[in-house]
C-alpha cells in the first residue's frame, strides 16, 4: 500500500525526526511504500524576506534582526547536522507544500491509498498552522484511508478556536481509525471532537533498541558513563537538579555542544550534533536528566536511570501520560523539592518496564495493522 505520513516539518528537532523515521520504518517493515508529506506553512516568500532585509538596512528593527540571527543558527544546525540523516533515511518525500491550496491541488498526483497523521504535536495549533490540514481537509475523495497514529495536542488544554473545532469535528468523522499519544488527549477528543480514540505508543517506541544501535559507531559499544544533561530550556533550578544528581552518583555531567556560544536560544535549535550522535549520547550515558519528552522516551528505551523535569512551557501532560504507562511516576520532577533522597536511592525495575513496553508495543502494532485493513 502507498502511504503518506503527515507530521510536523522535520528540521532540527531530534525527537520529531526520529518519530517520523520510526513510524515510516515500522510501516515499511509491514511491506508498505511510505512517503513523508512535506509541509512548511510558515515559510516566507523570497520577496517578503528580501523586503524585510531592506527595511532593516534603512531602519534597523532589533526584534527582526534577532529573529534573523536565530533563523540563521537554526538553518546552519539543520543543514549541517540533521538534514543529512533525513536525506539518507527518508527515501520518499513529496514536494514541499507551503499553503493549503497547493497541497489540496497537487497531493492527488501521488495517488496515496492511505494517509496517516502523527505523531508529535501535529494537533497543536501553536505548532501547525492551518490545523484543518492535520485532519486531512486536503483529501477530496472518500477512497484513501484516513488514520491518526499518536498525534499530540501538546497538553490537556483545548486550543482550537470555535471555528476550527467545528471544521475538525466534521473532518475527523471521516477517519477510519483514530489514536492519540496522551491519555489526556482521549478526553479532549471525546469532549470537543465527539470521538473516542485509542491510546498508543509514541512511534519511536515501536522500534527495538537494536534498530537504534544500528546508527552507532563501533567504538560507541564501549561504555563511557557520565550524566547526560539534556535540557532544552535551561533554568537555574534545572541546573541545580543536574548538579545534585551528578554529586549523588559521583559522575560528571556533560551536554551537547552548541553553535550559539551564549546559549540564548533553545537547545534543539542550534546543537552541533548529528541525529546519530544524539542517539549515541543516550546510549553511552550512565544517568540522564532531561526536560525533553523524547529525551525521556530514549532514556526508557535504553534502560538508563533518569529524572524527567516537567517542561511546563511545552506541555506537562505528555510526560505524565508516558511515565504513568510505565509506572515511572517517581522519575518525574515538577521542581527541585521533588528530588528527594528516597528518589535518588530508588532503582528502576527495568524488567517490569520492558515487559510493559513489549505488551504496549504489540497493542500499537495491532492498531496500525488493523487500521490499514479497514475499507
Amino acid at each position: 500500500m502507498k502511504i503518506g505520513i503527515l507530521t510536523l516539518p522535520l528540521h532540527t528537532n531530534y525527537g520529531g525526526i526520529l518519530q517520523a523515521y520510526a513510524l515510516k520504518s515500522r510501516l515499511e517493515n509491514m511491506g508498505h511504500e511510505v512517503w513523508l508529506i512535506d509541509t512548511n506553512f510558515n515559510k516566507k516568500s523570497t520577496w517578503k524576506s528580501l523586503k524585510e532585509k531592506a527595511k532593516n538596512l534603512i531602519k534597523p528593527n532589533p526584534k527582526s534582526i534577532e529573529i534573523e540571527k536565530i533563523n540563521k543558527i537554526k538553518n546552519q544546525s539543520y543543514l549541517t547536522f540533521t538534514r543529512p540523516f533525513i536525506d539518507q533515511n527518508f527515501k520518499y518525500i513529496t514536494q514541499t507544500f507551503s499553503n493549503p491550496k497547493t497541497i489540496t491541488k497537487k497531493i492527488k498526483s501521488y495517488n496515496f491509498e492511505a494517509y496517516i497523521v502523527g505523531s508529535d504535536q501535529i494537533w497543536n495549533p501553536k505548532y501547525f498552522k492551518h490545523i484543518e490540514i492535520a485532519f486531512f481537509s486536503f483529501v477530496e475523495t472518500t477512497h484513501p484511508l484516513r488514520i491518526s497514529y499518536a498525534p499530540s495536542f501538546g497538553g490537556d488544554i483545548w486550543k482550537f478556536s470555535t471555528e476550527k473545532e467545528k471544521i475538525c469535528t466534521n473532518l475527523i468523522k471521516k477517519f477510519n481509525a483514530i489514536s492519540v499519544r496522551e491519555e489526556s488527549a482521549i478526553q479532549l477528543c471525546e469532549k470537543h471532537l465527539g470521538v473516542t480514540p485509542k491510546w498508543v505508543l509514541d512511534p519511536t517506541m515501536l522500534l527495538d533498541i537494536e534498530d537504534y544501535k544500528f546508527f552507532l559507531k563501533k567504538d560507541s559499544n564501549e561504555f563511557k558513563g557520565g550524566l547526560f544533561n539534556y535540557i532544552l530550556d535551561k533554568t537555574d533550578e534545572k541546573s541545580k537538579i543536574v548538579d545534585i544528581v551528578a554529586a549523588a552518583f559521583n559522575i560528571k555531567p556533560y551536554e551537547l555542544e552548541t553553535i550559539d556560544k551564549n546559549k540564548q536560544i533553545p537547545l534543539e535549535w542550534g546543537t552541533k550534533a548529528t541525529v546519530e550522535k544524539w542517539i549515541e549520547n543516550f546510549y553511552i550515558s550512565e544517568h540522564i536528566v532531561t526536560d525533553s519528552f523524547h529525551g525521556t522516551v530514549f532514556s526508557i528505551l535504553f534502560n538508563k536511570p533518569f529524572f524527567a523535569i516537567i517542561n511546563k512551557n511545552r506541555g506537562a501532560a505528555r510526560f505524565e501520560s508516558l511515565l504513568n504507562a510505565f509506572n515511572l511516576n517517581d522519575r518525574l520532577l515538577g521542581s527541585l523539592e521533588d528530588l528527594t533522597e528516597s528518589k535518588l536511592k530508588k532503582k528502576i525495575d527495568w524488567p517490569s518496564v520492558n515487559q510493559i513496553l513489549d505488551q504496549k508495543r504489540k497493542e500499537s502494532y495491532s492498531f496500525l495493522n488493523d487500521s490499514l485493513l479497514k475499507k
